[in-house]
């Protein structure tokens, strides 16, 4: 949701949805659905996603004079970036991260630094003050 205020410093404010965690239980029906052989379709996987890349950002016309978001490049604001081929570039990290999801944002925030490729704004709302 992105809110929008006037002014000598205008000011936009994104509210983005709660970042939501799988259960136990999903995990445990996900787990049963594994069939034998899923290595060989991990690595098909793999290679369909090589090149593979998503990028939201925002960029404000002007500069910007305060903000919380964390990934600020200019008067641009990275909200998520995914690059599938540099996060699979440290497969035991990537590994680790499929079979052992995050549970929280403090988890989350503990992977995304093990990865390059990956950037997820967690700052609820993020605040950006521009000229």
């Amino acid at each position: 949701f992105f809110k929008f205020i006037k002014g000598n410093a205008p000011e936009l404010i994104i509210d983005r949805p709660d970042i939501e965690f799988a259960s136990d239980t999903e995990d445990e029906i996900e787990n049963q659905d594994s069939e034998p052989g899923s290595d060989e379709n991990s690595e098909e996987t793999m290679k369909m996603m090589e090149g593979m890349s998503i990028n939201i950002s925002i960029e404000v016309e002007g500069s910007i004079v305060s903000t919380n978001a964390k990934y600020v490049e200019d008067s641009k604001i990275t909200l998520v970036q995914m690059d599938f081929s540099e996060m699979m570039k440290n497969k035991e990290d990537f590994d680790d991260f499929k079979n052992n999801e995050p549970e929280s944002i403090e988890e989350l925030k503990m992977f995304l630094e093990k990865f390059p490729g990956m950037k997820l704004e967690t700052q609820k709302p993020i605040t950006i003050k521009f000229q």
